[in-house]
This record gives C-alpha cells, structure tokens and sequence, in this order.
C-alpha cells in the first residue's frame, strides 16, 4: 500500500509529497519545494529513501532540493530527459528567486516517456508533459497521477515562462485526457481533483 502526504509550506504554495510503500517502508519525494519539521520527520522514519522526482526544473519545485540531497546522498535524483538544460541553468529555472539557494545540478538519472520505477511492488511510469517547460513530465501509478504544473483543479499551467510552449501544452493535456475517468490528480499546486472532473469541469482542456 502506497501513502501520499503533501506538504506546500513554501513562498507559491506549491505542493511537495512523500509517498511511503507501507510493506517496504521506503519512500520517495516529488517536487522538493519545501523541508518542513514534519516532513524531515516523515523521511527520517523511512528505511530508504529512494527517489527525488522533479516534474520539472523550476524554483519553487526545488526549494528543498539541495538540503534533501544533503541529508539523503543516495537518494536518486530524477527529472525528464529534455530538462536537462534548465535544471543546470540557475538564472531561467526561478531557482534564484524562490529558493533558499540557487539549483544548477545534474540528474541521477534522466527519463523519457514510458520509463518507471518502483516503490515496493507499486510501478510508477513517466509521461513527457512538456508545456510549461520543455521537459515536464508527470509520474503515474497506483491509481494517481502528479502531474506537477500541467493540470491543475479546474486550471492548466502557464506556458508564458522560459522553455514553455503552448501548443505542446495543449498536445500534453490531450494526452492526460486520454487517462481512464478515475485516476487522481495530484498536482503541482491546489487542491487534487480527478480526470474524469477535469474533463467535466476545466474549461482548458
């Protein structure tokens, strides 16, 4: 069984989740924008944590990144394969901005559509999302997606910042579409929702 707890205690109220497999007991942490006492409680119960996933490169999804690594080395470090460039570029990814300290980083481990992991037996695979930035993606498994700054509760993300493409955006929403009614939606920022809901009541897709 997979736990999700979301914690957004940052400047954007963007929202950062731990998802803990309760066989295994290990964990892993999407969009890093925050390190609250909880949250370092959270981890330090863990028995591993295993993943830091970056649905995208932008600053207030990282805040948290460099202080986590710290703590957790062997942690593996993942985001999408064509973010490679606004991941190492403090300047455009925001990181100056809105994070305790700038980001230029490399990945562990880059990943393209289709690609997975696992957290205890539960399979996670990645969609390539770009829109927002250019090598978005979005992790789905276990009956939920994160789809980090692409879909939002009755919203889409903005496609107006460095490496956003609107028309990409609109082939990424097609693509989340597509996904069956009852997957949850998780996403970067606001309240979760479902793709059934969104496809009903979001008037952006």
């Amino acid at each position: 069984m997979i736990t999700v707890k979301r914690y957004n205690e940052n400047m954007l109220q963007e929202n950062t989740y731990i998802l803990t497999d309760s066989e295994t007991n290990q964990g892993m942490v999407i969009d890093p924008g925050c390190y609250t006492p909880a949250m370092k409680k959270e981890l330090r119960n863990l028995n591993e944590l295993k993943y830091i996933i970056l649905t995208h490169a932008h600053g207030d999804h990282m805040g948290a990144l460099n202080a986590i690594r710290k703590d957790y080395p062997d942690a593996v470090l993942i985001a999408g394969v064509k973010e490679k460039e606004l991941l190492l570029d403090a300047e455009n990814n925001g990181s100056m901005e809105f994070s305790p300290e700038p980001v230029s980083t490399e990945a562990d481990r880059y990943v393209s559509e289709g690609d997975s992991v696992t957290l205890g037996s539960i399979e996670f695979t990645f969609m390539e999302t770009p829109g927002h930035t250019q090598g978005g993606i979005c992790i789905c498994g276990d009956g939920k997606i994160f789809t980090g700054d692409t879909l939002f509760f009755r919203s889409i993300g903005r496609t107006d910042l460095y490496s956003g493409n609107i028309e990409q955006m609109r082939k990424s929403l097609q693509k989340l579409m597509r996904l069956p009614d009852e997957i949850q939606v998780l996403p970067g920022h606001g309240p979760g929702t479902s793709i059934g809901a969104e496809k009903k009541g979001n008037p952006f897709v």
